[in-house]
C-alpha cells in the first residue's frame, strides 16, 4: 500500500510503502532522506501498542525500473523463480528468506524493488550491469516521476501540506466515520471548510517553458 504518514495537523511527515507480510509482520519502506524523523515519529506513537520497531540497516534496496523490465530481469533470475516473480501483480511481492522482491516503484515506469542483505547488494548490482541494466541517478529518476505526475516529497508535500492539498486524497480513507488515525480531525476540517490551495499538474502540448 502506498500511503502517507501524517502529523496531527494532517501534514505529510513522509509518503511510504507498507507491505503486509503476515498478520503480525509489516515491512515499512520510508524515504532515506526522512529516515531519522520518520523513525522518531513511529517510536513516539508505538509505546501504547504491542509493537516492536526494528530498523534494518543490514538490508539494501535496488530498484529496477524500465519499460522492458520483465525481459531484463528474466535473463538473470533462476528459472525456478522466474515465473513467480515475472507474474507478480503491481504492489504484490514474493519473499524467499532474506530476499524480498516486490512489483513496486515510484518512477512511473514498470519495475521491481529488491530488498536483500547488504553484503549481497554489490554482487546483484554487478549482475544487473552485466545484463544491460544501467544505473540511473536521482535527477533522471525524478524526470520520470514528474512526467507520470507522481509527487516528490519536500517539493509537492511536506509537514505543512496535507494529502487533500497535494492531490493525494486517494490515499486517505475517511469512511467509516469511526476509523481513527492521526491527522483525521484536521482533514475533516479541511473537507468542511474547503481547500484554500491544491496541487495540480500542467501538461504541455509541445516544447516550451512555463513562465
Amino acid at each position: 500500500l502506498y500511503t502517507c504518514m501524517l502529523n496531527e495537523r494532517g501534514g505529510v511527515i513522509d509518503d511510504l510503502i507498507i507491505y503486509k507480510v503476515t498478520d503480525d509482520f509489516y515491512r515499512v519502506v520510508i524515504n532515506a532522506g526522512t529516515r531519522e524523523k520518520d523513525i522518531t515519529w513511529m517510536k513516539k506513537h508505538i509505546h501504547s501498542f504491542d509493537v516492536t520497531l526494528t530498523e534494518r540497516t543490514d538490508l539494501a534496496m535496488l530498484a529496477i525500473q524500465v519499460p522492458e523490465v520483465k525481459e531484463k530481469v528474466e535473463r538473470f533470475l533462476p528459472s525456478e523463480q522466474a515465473d513467480q516473480i515475472l507474474n507478480l501483480k503491481p504492489f504484490t511481492f514474493v519473499m524467499k528468506k532474506e530476499i524480498f522482491i516486490a512489483r513496486t516503484g515510484y518512477t512511473g515506469e514498470d519495475g521491481y524493488e529488491i530488498i536483500l542483505p547488504l553484503k549481497e547488494a554489490t554482487q546483484v548490482w554487478q549482475t544487473c550491469l552485466l545484463f544491460g541494466i544501467a544505473p540511473c541517478g536521482l535527477g533522471a529518476r525524478d524526470t520520470l516521476r514528474l512526467e507520470a505526475g507522481l509527487n516528490l516529497y519536500g517539493a509537492d508535500m511536506d509537514e505543512n501540506v496535507t494529502p487533500l492539498e497535494s492531490n493525494l486524497a486517494w490515499t486517505v480513507i475517511l469512511e467509516p466515520k469511526d476509523r481513527d488515525f492521526i491527522g483525521r480531525q484536521a482533514l475533516e476540517e479541511q473537507v468542511k471548510d474547503g481547500l484554500k490551495k491544491k496541487l495540480v499538474g500542467l501538461v504541455l502540448e509541445g516544447p516550451g517553458v512555463i513562465r
